[in-house]
């Protein structure tokens, strides 16, 4: 038996590393304190070494631990320390334990996807399950799905973002479904993402793929137009994602009832490029779709694109011109992230107007996950406050620069469900608020009395 290389250190970002026996398989397993803590790829060094790097789970405050790095099934050990860790902060003097207790769900972001007439191809990122790579799989429906999950790749830029999030230069990730090796009852177009551990596999997220690729038509290629909305420089990041949040949505609305047929009216309140619009204009054919943005370039797309009856441009401050109790559901994603305390309970008494008594309001927030995604840049004293006040929109963002009158009123906005309960039940029954929803931003589900 080889015995255990001793010689592993371990990085200011609490990521251990160090070289392997070359018998050591392509996976290994590390220990604290003998406990699992997470399984790791084996790379190859310039001179044909095995090695390996695992980032640790933060820590409140510093001790020591005893490091063991064992094969793939955690039986033999081939490397062992005792490692004096540290309280890891960034720059700023915030604890990287602050920020990943809130416990967030792992972050998925799937912006590409392909098809070369044989493979459906999936592109993108997600957060190793409780900084676990090892853990994450993926599971179809139906047996007989032909696929291969490629997880984890190197996720350059993860780890800048996240960096709180142990393991998260370990997030790219590639699913390949053959479709001709699939038998024609499968349905290879929806699947979930599981984490697996201790046998048990629960599910984390679903995700849909488009089975039509008439769901790829009429989307603006525009990057400018993209980037206003999505924070995208590339087409790629539209559609998929979209759909994704389209389709999320419709089974919200479905839990109350509200589907496709006739009568049925929503509204997509803050529109942008018409992403989530056009997928329910294609798809519910009976209901009527609106929507209105205060971008005014980006309204006049959709008007040209997707019909010009159904969008508007809407004011910085309510009303608009919707008559009062006319919408079924209204929804907006990525708006309350961008309003002041004060634009929140203005536009929150006029969504509660145009919807008919009873109707649903599903409404993104910047809650949990977007406070600790931009954590990367703030200091321990403006988390303190932000904890005690519950709500910060102090930073401008500038993407509508230029498109809107008031220089002012885009900011970033950051609340806690403790806030969103405590304002938006004025005007609304709050019912649910669900941790990262769409993307870093949690969802609100209100009903008007």
């Amino acid at each position: 038996m080889t015995e255990p290389v001793a010689d592993i250190s371990m990085g200011d970002d609490d990521t251990i590393r160090g070289p392997l026996p070359g018998d050591c398989g392509t996976r290994v397993s590390v220990f604290c304190d003998g406990v699992r803590w997470a399984g790791v790829p084996v790379a190859t060094d310039d001179a044909g070494r095995s090695t390996f790097a695992c980032q640790l789970e933060p820590l409140p405050e510093p001790r020591k631990t005893a490091v063991e790095v064992r094969d793939a099934a955690g039986e033999r050990v081939l490397s062992r320390s005792v490692m004096q860790r540290t309280r890891r902060t960034n720059e700023y003097g915030l604890a990287a334990h602050d920020v990943y207790r809130l416990g967030h769900p792992p972050l998925t972001a799937l912006p590409w996807v392909g098809f070369d007439g044989v493979r459906l191809t999936i592109g993108g990122g997600h957060l190793p399950p409780r900084g676990d790579p090892s853990s994450l799989g993926v599971r179809f429906d139906s047996p007989g799905v032909v696929h291969t999950f490629t997880y984890p790749l190197r996720s350059p830029g993860w780890e800048d973002v996240y960096w709180y999030w142990p393991n998260a230069a370990n997030s790219n990730l590639l699913l390949a479904i053959d479709l001709p090796a699939s038998p024609s009852e499968a349905d290879p177009f929806h699947f979930e993402f599981v984490e697996t551990r201790d046998g048990d596999a629960r599910k984390l997220s679903d995700v849909w793929i488009p089975s039509d690729l008439r769901a790829f038509l009429n989307f603006t290629s525009d990057v400018s137009r993209i980037d206003r909305v999505l924070k995208g420089n590339d087409p790629f990041s539209i559609v998929l994602p979209s759909y994704l949040h389209f389709r999320y949505l419709e089974e919200q609305f479905a839990r109350f009832g509200i589907v496709d047929g006739a009568g049925i009216r929503l509204l997509d309140w803050g529109c942008g490029v018409g992403r989530l619009s056009a997928h329910f204009i294609r798809t519910w054919r009976q209901a009527e779709i609106r929507g209105t943005d205060i971008d005014a370039a980006n309204v006049d797309w959709c008007r040209t694109s997707l019909g010009r009856e159904r969008f508007e441009v809407a004011p910085l401050w309510p009303p608009t011109g919707y008559p009062a109790a006319s919408f079924d559901g209204v929804f907006g994603v990525s708006v309350m992230t961008h309003l002041t305390a004060e634009a929140q309970a203005a536009w929150l008494r006029e969504l509660a107007r145009v919807l008919k008594p009873g109707g649903i309001a599903l409404l993104t927030f910047a809650g949990t996950a977007g406070t600790a995604v931009g954590s990367r840049w703030r200091s321990a004293s403006w988390w303190a406050a932000y904890s005690a006040r519950g709500f910060d929109a102090e930073t401008h963002d500038r993407a509508l620069d230029g498109f809107i009158d008031d220089p002012d009123y885009y900011r970033h906005t950051g609340q806690t469900r403790a806030n969103v309960r405590a304002t938006w039940s004025a005007h609304f029954d709050v019912l649910e608020m669900i941790d990262a929803a769409f993307g870093n931003q949690d969802l609100a589900v209100l009903r008007r009395r």
